[in-house]
């Protein structure tokens, strides 16, 4: 089924012409990287708007350091999201080489599992300052390994949809 340059003219004219300017084609098919995008831009916010939420419960155990920890591991995971979210929305397709776009691929998802890996242990910190400095009972206890669990759980969902959505991007 060869076609020669002739024959493929009037086809491709007659395609161009059933396609308005400025259409998209299946505009409701998100690709990864806008998924990864939409993602970062959530957990950035999101991020953000636990700082002011959380310290008048933090300010009311009487420990500065325990709020200004949780502030500070809320502000890098907002500025990481932040910084991720710019790479990812500044990779132009249509313009950049095919490994430029793989490379910027890779080392996102390179410094979000780096992220992921040294914020962890910081936050198991904060959570071993939490339960040291408050001193609680039994029930408080429970309720912070309910919720670490809950959280680990959550967390490892969340983070094997990005790894997902960075493997798709590799992909297409």
């Amino acid at each position: 089924m060869e076609m020669n340059i002739d024959e493929m003219k009037p086809q491709w004219q007659s395609a161009q012409k059933s396609i308005k300017p400025g259409q998209r084609l299946d505009s409701k098919r998100r690709t990864s990287l806008q998924r990864l995008a939409d993602r970062y831009r959530r957990f950035a916010w999101l991020a953000l708007l636990m700082i002011p939420l959380n310290l008048p419960t933090l300010y009311r155990l009487q420990s500065l350091w325990l709020g200004l920890g949780f502030a500070l591991i809320m502000a890098a995971a907002s500025i990481m999201d932040f910084y991720l979210l710019e790479r990812i929305t500044s990779t132009d397709l249509t313009r950049m080489p095919v490994r430029d776009v793989l490379f910027r691929i890779m080392d996102c998802r390179k410094k979000h599992m780096t992220f992921v890996f040294l914020a962890i242990p910081c936050v198991f910190l904060w959570i071993f300052a939490l339960v040291y400095l408050y001193r609680p009972d039994e029930y408080f206890v429970i309720g912070v390994l309910s919720g670490g669990s809950i959280g680990l759980l959550i967390g490892s969902r969340v983070l094997y949809q990005f790894l997902r959505d960075y493997r798709e991007a590799l992909d297409e």
